[in-house]
């Protein structure tokens, strides 16, 4: 009776999956034109020509799985006269067959991961029917109905009805909250987990998030696990509210509900959490300050807790949230900064007025922490006193930390007009920038480095005489500090210099550097830059920099835009997007009325994010929507294979040349993205990379990109995201970058600190195990030796 009762759920749910996509892509255009030079990718196809699978696709949990990852992809209509149905043979109704065979499957694993495939798709939490004589009424998915549709209930048995007069609405729960009283705690949890994801995105109207609301409230009177009930309040806190005694509401719900046990306890306190970062101001309830007070010293401890520790994670989320409205009077302050754990406690440190004599006293304690981190942060809290005061000594205290990083950032916060440093302290950042001056060891320009900038800062006629060596650098990072130092001293000799170096990352800084000087020469190398150039991020730059051209540039630049833009689109690479899309806006900018045609070509681009902007720039040009000509180029994702999947490693080893961290492989929650990440690996794309983005507390250390900047991909093709309810971006996680829902580009990061705001937008696909004091302690270059796995 439970596997009919779950094969009810998902059977009215995968009619809906299969009628909605395939009414979706019928829009396209039947005209068949053949594309002059297509990219040159054998995965690419035209409707009519796609790839076969076998027939029927064997149930194992290995095909649920890859079929999961396309999302049951529909990028072609059905038959001519039934747009709607695909044939036995089409990839689509095979894929569908197979998950509604999983889903009633009798094998848990099997059933659940059927369950996992639907709840991951861009599922509406419901939508509303509008009572007329229609013969079919969309709610998500289509009901035939005669005079009155028919009310599938959820969480919720009351029937909820909106507006007034013959046209009213009535509430449908879509098919996330009939997962909802599914008899399996697993699949539970994973709609739950499922709906804040939807309910998190911008969009919705008001009645309907009214009527998740009270949908959620409704799953919350049953009797559920209290990890479900703990996801179903983060949900209620993620929701996006624009009425405000909606959002009061949930407010006081969450508060009263943080009263519960811990598990429970921390589901509200996630909930609280977002809600109020989403509007920081203007707390309904005064209890919600008192409560949050208590919550930020919850199962208080002088120690440091190890691993994941509930109470500690409920105390960072609620000190996080009392600093977003500002609550930090001095009682909050003096009890938080004796908390044992160093999240907590950095929280606060970069967040102090020190003018105020009693944060000051604070100040000075963290000022010694043992915890590097929480130093680390106090130095935004002198900067901005030195930048107020131009009293600097402070900040130059802390020139010799212990910690490098430390180090860099009291650098790095110097504002100009200092007062008050001796010469002592400018000898001493002349002395540590010395390396700058022309070829030295690659790896040691961090100090050099950060100490030329300060420098430039606090004594430019110092700086500005080492200009022309430090350009010679041999670390590009270097070259990169020296091209925004040339900006400040108003070098542009050395500047235009720079926007003509080897590395991209150099050549982009001085580009933006000039266009944001509105530089004679920013148009010309723009312009050459985006029709010659390779590296996706400084392409993107380029195309950033022609916005706002003069009449006369706008014919040069339309070419070089065209002829670089179809360059990089022949290339068919997923990770192009970006720097195809802003070059596309551009053109909508520079091309004439009449060339508009030049851009129907991407009208029939293989990613429906170009094609979208392909369509919004033509209509600007000619001020109407214009009509597909072409037929569209299609490909399903890139996946593994099954043998991949069946051979998962459970164990990664980062070896980089300060000693090796070791990963534990999330093969149960991510395993395509484990996938991809092996073959990666096995193929050398981390060889020799370095972790490019490293911002300790605030975000995390990223790496793995081959150009050393987040638009520079190790691969081609994009993964699809798999986020879920197991694994959340606390400290020690590593997640795979992306540019949006399902765009890894094979570049991944590890959390340094919680961060809860990249729940379900980043895919966490391993846990750091062994070596995080070591992550701890990276700087900015940091190379990656290999990966290699057991």
């Amino acid at each position: 009776m439970r596997h009919r009762a779950v094969g009810a759920i998902v059977a009215v749910v995968l009619a809906g999956v299969s009628l909605g996509g395939a009414q979706q892509v019928a829009q396209t255009s039947r005209q068949r034109v053949v594309l002059e030079n297509p990219p040159n990718d054998s995965n690419m196809f035209v409707c009519g020509s796609d790839q076969s699978l076998p027939n029927p696709i064997p149930e194992r949990w290995t095909t649920v799985v890859l079929v999961g990852d396309v999302r049951l992809y529909w990028p072609c209509p059905g038959d001519a006269d039934h747009p709607n149905r695909h044939p036995e043979e089409h990839r689509e109704f095979r894929e569908s067959k197979l998950l509604l065979s999983a889903a009633l499957s009798a094998d848990p694993e099997i059933r659940w991961r059927a369950v996992q495939a639907y709840v991951r798709q861009p599922y509406a939490p419901g939508a509303f029917l509008n009572f007329s004589f229609e013969p079919y009424i969309q709610i998500g998915w289509f009901i035939r109905t005669s005079t009155a549709a028919v009310i599938l209930p959820a969480c919720n048995g009351i029937v909820q009805q909106f507006g007034t007069g013959n046209y009213p609405k009535r509430w449908q729960p879509g098919g996330l909250f009939r997962f909802m009283i599914a008899p399996s705690p697993r699949i539970q949890l994973e709609a739950a987990y499922a709906l804040g994801a939807q309910l998190s995105r911008p969009g919705p109207e008001q009645d309907l998030a009214a009527a998740s609301f009270k949908e959620l409230q409704g799953c919350l009177a049953r009797p559920v696990e209290d990890a479900v009930r703990a996801m179903i309040l983060e949900d209620i806190g993620v929701l996006l509210y624009q009425d405000p005694i909606l959002r009061a509401d949930a407010e006081q719900l969450l508060v009263r509900e943080s009263q519960g046990v811990p598990e429970v306890a921390l589901g509200a306190m996630r909930g609280l959490e977002a809600l109020i970062r989403q509007q920081p101001i203007g707390l309904r309830h005064e209890d919600t300050r008192s409560r949050l007070r208590l919550l930020a010293v919850y199962g208080q401890k002088v120690s440091q807790p190890k691993d994941f520790d509930v109470s500690a994670t409920i105390r960072r989320l609620a000190v996080q949230t009392l600093m977003a409205i500002g609550d930090t009077d001095s009682f909050m302050l003096e009890e938080t900064s004796i908390d044992g754990d160093w999240q907590v406690r950095q929280l606060l440190a970069g967040r102090l007025n020190l003018e105020d004599p009693q944060q000051l006293s604070l100040g000075r304690r963290f000022a010694v922490d043992p915890a590097f981190q929480v130093r680390y942060e106090f130095m935004s809290s002198l900067g901005r006193l030195a930048t107020r005061t131009h009293e600097c000594a402070p900040l130059a205290a802390f020139f010799t930390d212990r910690e490098p990083a430390v180090a860099f950032r009291a650098m790095d916060m110097l504002p100009t007009g200092c007062t008050d440093l001796d010469e002592a302290v400018i000898n001493k950042l002349e002395k540590m920038s010395e390396g700058m001056d022309g070829p030295h060891d690659p790896a040691l320009w961090q100090l050099p480095a950060h100490a030329f900038a300060a420098l430039g800062h606090v004594r430019p006629e110092a700086a500005k005489p080492r200009l022309t060596a430090a350009a010679k650098n041999t670390a590009w990072q270097a070259r990169v500090v020296t091209a925004i130092a040339a900006s400040i001293l108003e070098d542009d000799e050395t500047l235009l210099k720079l926007a003509g170096d080897e590395h991209p990352n150099v050549r982009m800084t001085a580009l933006m550097e000039l266009a944001g000087k509105k530089h004679a020469a920013t148009v010309p190398i723009a312009i050459a830059t985006v029709r010659d150039a390779s590296d996706y991020q400084l392409v993107r730059a380029a195309a950033l920099a022609l916005k706002g051209l003069p009449d006369e540039s706008k014919d040069e630049a339309t070419e070089a835009l065209l002829a670089g833009l179809r360059r990089i689109t022949e290339l068919a690479d997923d990770t192009s997007r970006d720097v195809r899309i802003e070059m596309i806006r551009r053109l909508a900018e520079t091309m004439r009325p009449e060339r508009s045609t030049d851009l129907q070509y991407y009208m029939a681009d293989f990613d429906d994010e170009v094609i979208a902007a392909a369509r919004t720039s033509i209509a600007a040009l000619i001020g109407v929507e214009p009509k597909d000509v072409l037929e569209r180029r299609r490909r399903y994702p890139y996946q593994p294979t099954e043998a991949a999947l069946n051979a998962l490693p459970g164990t990664a080893i980062i070896q980089l040349e300060e000693g090796l961290v070791t990963l534990k492989l999330l093969t149960d929650v991510a395993p395509v993205t484990v996938a991809r990440f092996v073959e990666m690996a096995a193929m050398k794309k981390y060889d020799d990379s370095i972790f490019h983005r490293v911002a300790p507390n605030v975000y995390a250390l990223g790496g793995g990109s081959p150009g050393a900047n987040e638009f520079s991909s190790p691969t081609k093709r994009f993964l699809r995201t798999e986020a879920g309810p197991q694994a959340r971006h606390i400290r020690g996680a590593v997640g795979m970058w992306n540019h949006g829902l399902d765009s890894g580009d094979g570049q991944f990061f590890i959390d340094m600190v919680d961060l809860p705001r990249l729940d379900r937008e980043f895919t966490v696909f391993a846990t750091v195990t062994q070596g995080m004091e070591l992550v701890d302690r990276l700087l900015e270059g940091a190379k990656i030796i290999r990966v290699i796995f057991k």
